[in-house]
């Protein structure tokens, strides 16, 4: 019965797995950490121009609230049976640094106006960027789809503004974050396929 389940759901592989469940389990831990050492981890502009260079990561994995954690736990389980086989190990940890870099700078060149970012959402937001083109060359339909999926969520939170509650939240959704972790989800792919495919015909 247990081979029956996992044919109908196919999870993916289990380094994948393991860096996924770490990545819940720093979120969880640092949601556990006072107020007062939380806001030494969060992305501030002005503790960044004074070289707390930490806080470009860092910022990424506090939250605003419980709720708003459990937001975005809920977002990485499901990315991670969404995508199965597309759902890599080397995605996350590489292009979740690259996207939480990315998304932390282009906040602070772009919009002078946010003073602080919490949350994991823009890295969520470039994980499924990444893993959509990653499932282009097998699922190409699929792709398009969930790529078309993705640009139409980011029009509309550009055009109304989140749906989320703030007050349930904890705080304001910074709508910037996704746009600004898609395009690094997709920058990193591409330059990942060029850098990758264009060793491999040299080799």
């Amino acid at each position: 019965m247990l081979s029956g389940v996992t044919d109908i759901i196919k999870l993916p592989e289990k380094p994948a797995i393991i860096v996924s469940t770490l990545v819940l389990l720093v979120c969880v831990c640092l949601q556990l950490l006072p107020y007062e050492m939380q806001l030494l981890l969060r992305f501030e502009r002005a503790a960044f121009i004074d070289h707390e260079l930490w806080r470009l990561l860092s910022g990424h994995f506090i939250h605003l609230s419980w709720n708003h954690l459990l937001l975005n736990v809920t977002g990485l389980i499901l990315l991670l049976f969404l995508f199965e086989s597309a759902w890599l190990a080397k995605d996350i940890l590489c292009g979740g640094i690259f996207a939480a870099l990315s998304i932390s700078l282009g906040i602070y060149l772009l919009f002078p106006n946010i003073g602080w970012y919490v949350g994991l959402s823009g890295v969520l937001h470039s994980w499924f960027a990444i893993a959509s083109v990653r499932l282009w060359p097998s699922q190409p339909r699929f792709a398009g789809i969930l790529l078309s999926v993705l640009f139409a969520k980011l029009v509309f939170e550009n055009i109304s503004g989140t749906a989320t509650d703030t007050e349930w939240l904890g705080g304001e959704v910074i709508v910037q974050a996704h746009w600004l972790g898609a395009s690094s989800g997709l920058m990193y792919a591409l330059l990942y396929q060029m850098a990758f495919h264009g060793l491999s015909k040299h080799a």
